[in-house]
């Protein structure tokens, strides 16, 4: 499960994954963050998720979506936040791939909520 919560005042939305996150699951959070005005920053927090049904080719097709859509975020930030390895190690393919696709927000991966905001309100 994907639970939304967007903070207008500090433009920060925050997606707190829970159990089982398939790629389906990813694909709609990105199209409806991007759908409307979505919030200068935005924090992932895949902390209790279990992501092991992605493979390396969602990760790309995921950068690659994000990419095409992100064209509001100029300057933005995105934080991954990723306690177990697999997590942490997926997520950090994902930064590589941003920063060679050129996307325009930055991506910084993290190992907890805490540290991740405070990167983001920097």
């Amino acid at each position: 499960m994907i639970e939304t919560t967007i903070d207008r005042k500090l433009d920060i939305t925050l997606h707190v994954c829970t159990g089982i996150i398939d790629y389906e699951q990813l694909v709609q959070a990105v199209e409806a963050f991007y759908t409307g005005k979505p919030t200068m920053h935005l924090i992932w927090d895949f902390t209790d998720a279990d992501i092991s049904s992605l493979t390396t080719d969602h990760i790309r097709m995921l950068a690659t979506l994000v990419k095409n859509v992100a064209h509001s975020r100029v300057g933005g930030k995105t934080a991954i936040v990723a306690g177990q390895n697999i997590t942490f190690g997926m997520a950090r393919m994902y930064q590589i791939l941003a920063q060679m696709m050129k996307q325009i927000a930055q991506v910084e991966v993290f190992r907890d909520l805490n540290t991740a905001r405070v990167w983001i309100l920097e």
